[in-house]
């Protein structure tokens, strides 16, 4: 005889994966190097008003998990027109001096190229953001996309719901009784329990069994 079905126990947490594109409502990190010598990672945080930073270090899987919302910008708009990028009420503007606005209609409207690593400007005069360590500066634009501060690399991370695994799986198995067998009525009656890693349970939901 044999059974059955294992379980696992699971739960849910927030983590961010290097993404090819903003979609409309997506929920992202920008991510740029300190150094393109080293590749640190740096988020982007608005910390209320103030542009800021964080290393964040990408797990075995490519996942970021930060638990800061300063950090997570979500995007509006069109691949065609490019995209609008809010955090509690601050937006992406693309002036060289200050990256961060408190207006919506001082935003300006980005794309991202997956290719060479660049988020820049959707139209106009196109700028690239970069991220500077030149006198205390943080986020900044440039029109050059080859000078020594603004060559830096630059991603973007989508937020993704994943399941993780946080119990091993249990193994079921029937034990068994003797086997009656009434000969005057031609039946055979055999009785079993269910037991989980070796203890009494009952038959979990979806479970059956199978001899």
């Amino acid at each position: 005889h044999s059974v059955i079905a294992g379980g696992t126990s699971y739960e849910e947490k927030t983590v961010y994966v290097k993404a090819s594109s903003f979609e409309n409502g997506g929920k992202y990190l920008i991510v740029g190097e300190d150094k393109p010598s080293n590749g640190n990672k740096i988020a982007y945080l608005n910390n209320n008003g103030s542009e800021g930073w964080q290393t964040v270090v990408p797990n075995a899987e490519g996942q970021i998990e930060i638990d800061n919302a300063n950090a997570v910008w979500t995007a509006s708009g069109d691949a065609k027109g490019g995209y609008t990028l809010s955090n509690n009420s601050r937006y992406i503007g693309g002036t060289d001096a200050n990256t961060l606005k408190g207006n919506s209609r001082d935003a300006v409207k980005v794309t991202y190229d997956a290719d060479a690593s660049r988020l820049k400007t959707a139209s106009g005069t196109t700028r690239y953001l970069y991220y500077s360590t030149y006198n205390s500066e943080n986020w900044k634009w440039s029109t050059s996309s080859s000078s020594s501060t603004s060559s830096r690399n630059m991603w973007i991370y989508e937020q993704e719901t994943v399941r993780v695994n946080v119990s091993d799986p249990v193994t079921y198995t029937v034990q068994a009784s003797d086997l009656a067998h009434i000969q005057g009525e031609k039946t055979a009656q055999l009785q079993f329990s269910l037991l989980a890693d070796g203890a009494a349970a009952e038959m979990p939901a979806g479970g059956y069994y199978s001899f």
